[in-house]
């Protein structure tokens, strides 16, 4: 690659990253409907052809967003050599995944909690429960497998999103150790006496 290129890399890179900071910033103040283009570029100080130049709509630039926090997943997940398909070490992916965006993921989450618990960050999670329950667990159906997997799914990604929206008080290693240990045991992990006992 030549200087050149380098030099228009760079300069890509940087305007991109300018665009993605600033959705950030505005998705802060309000809900993502609320956000324009036009707005967008104005707080960004680039023209809507630059904007479009690099992104087709809002929507991208959230995918784009996403891609970071997939990208952080599996760069832990590989420094750490553990599976994605095992529910428990993917929690603790993700927990290591918030707390390196936990700023950003803070200020989203208040107006925008559904960006944390969409796209593609919450298929990586179903797909590691998915394979964990196939190969650790026994239902009488198809469909109460997916309730089950999809209750689980709901409930961890409620959990994060619950720390987030309280500005992340409690360290990040309670709320995974409280994850796994709902997902693996549910709620006999936390009771003292038999839940059928009525008491």
């Amino acid at each position: 690659m030549t200087m050149r290129n380098e030099a228009t890399d760079a300069r890509i890179q940087k305007t991109r990253q300018k665009i993605r900071l600033t959705l950030i910033e505005l998705l802060s103040e309000k809900r993502l409907g609320e956000i324009t283009v036009s707005e967008l570029s104005l707080r960004a100080e680039i023209n809507r052809k630059t904007f479009y130049r690099h992104y087709s709509d809002i929507g991208e630039v959230v995918e784009d967003l996403e891609q970071k926090m997939i990208d952080d997943l599996l760069m832990i997940a590989r420094e750490k050599d553990v599976s994605c398909l095992k529910a428990a070490s993917v929690l603790r992916q993700i927990g290591a995944m918030v707390e390196l965006n936990k700023e950003h993921l803070i200020a989203v989450t208040r107006l925008n909690p559904e960006l944390f618990t969409r796209g593609r960050l919450r298929d990586i999670l179903r797909g590691s429960i998915r394979a964990t329950l196939r190969r650790n667990a026994r239902f009488e159906s198809e469909a109460e497998f997916d309730y089950a997997v999809n209750y689980m799914l709901t409930g961890i990604m409620f959990t994060y999103t619950y720390w987030l929206r309280n500005g992340c008080r409690e360290d990040v290693e309670l709320v995974v150790r409280c994850a796994e240990q709902m997902t693996v045991h549910g709620c006999s992990a936390y009771l003292t006496r038999n839940w059928d006992d009525g008491q």
